[in-house]
């Protein structure tokens, strides 16, 4: 499934490649705080998948947090993505988690009428940094 997962992100506008995308899958198959889930439209074709963790946080109590969603642009508005978000929240209450939580980047209007669709509150607007480190390996 990596081919379509990798193909999905590409239409989500996070192009990886087919390779890193299975070793990405592979650790959060591994991995308890992570589930994650696809929309099989037929076999070896994919309408969308979502991945959720649970996360602890000092100041917060625990909550999951949808880490990532996309459904295949030829299938939106069919029940697809909600689905697969009530798939992580059945995902989070079966590990007795009971706060939901999803961010949305500003670019994506569609997204910010979904989510107050399906019951999720705007709580907070936030900017995003980020900073590229160097591993061990490329110190050398």
């Amino acid at each position: 499934d990596a081919r379509e997962f990798s193909r999905l992100c590409s239409q989500w506008g996070y192009p990886i490649e087919v390779e890193r995308c299975e070793e990405c899958l592979q650790n959060i198959l591994a991995s308890d705080r992570d589930g994650i889930f696809a929309a099989e439209l037929e076999p070896g074709r994919l309408g969308g998948w979502a991945h959720t963790q649970s996360r602890h946080i000092v100041s917060k109590r625990v909550f999951a947090d949808i880490v990532g969603i996309v459904v295949d642009t030829n299938f939106r508005r069919r029940g697809i993505g909600r689905a697969l978000i009530a798939r992580c929240e059945e995902w989070a209450a079966l590990r007795s988690i009971d706060k939901m939580q999803v961010k949305s980047n500003a670019a994506r209007p569609e997204a910010h009428e979904f989510y107050p669709g399906i019951g999720y509150e705007l709580v907070k607007i936030q900017r995003s940094y980020a900073k590229e480190l160097k591993t061990p390996a490329a110190l050398i």
